[in-house]
């Protein structure tokens, strides 16, 4: 089941930019100098990125779900930053769909030549 806004924004929080600052102001930061790209790679790095669900497997990540994730958190005034880190958010996402596709196809082609193999020794004996 593909991961709640909520849930996906509960990952973003401690991890963006211009986060929270808890002084006690609840001041917001802008984002320093940063790519969509760089940005999406230091999602992809942590651990608990791993964790999020996009999509079904055949499915691409869902830009919407992205979108109410980040408009969570991030304050009117920094939509800059905020489509910032949502392209940073579908391509991390769209890499993680990708791999997790390789690995699925991975498995099932070593399923088939298993069952390939196993047929081949029952008839050859």
């Amino acid at each position: 089941m593909p991961s709640t806004p909520e849930v996906i924004a509960a990952f973003l929080e401690p991890r963006l930019p211009f986060a929270r600052n808890y002084h006690g102001l609840g001041c917001w930061h802008s984002l320093p100098t940063t790519t969509p790209g760089d940005l999406a790679q230091r999602f992809e790095a942590d651990a608990d990125f791993e964790m999020l669900r996009f999509d079904r497997f055949l499915a691409s990540p869902d830009g919407e779900l992205l979108a109410r994730a980040v408009e969570l958190l991030a304050p009117p005034l920094y939509q800059d930053d905020a489509e910032l880190v949502l392209e940073a958010l579908q391509i991390a996402a769209q890499e993680k769909t990708r791999r997790e596709r390789l690995v699925g196809t991975a498995l099932v082609g070593g399923l088939a030549l298993l069952l390939f193999i196993a047929t081949r020794s029952t008839t050859a004996t």
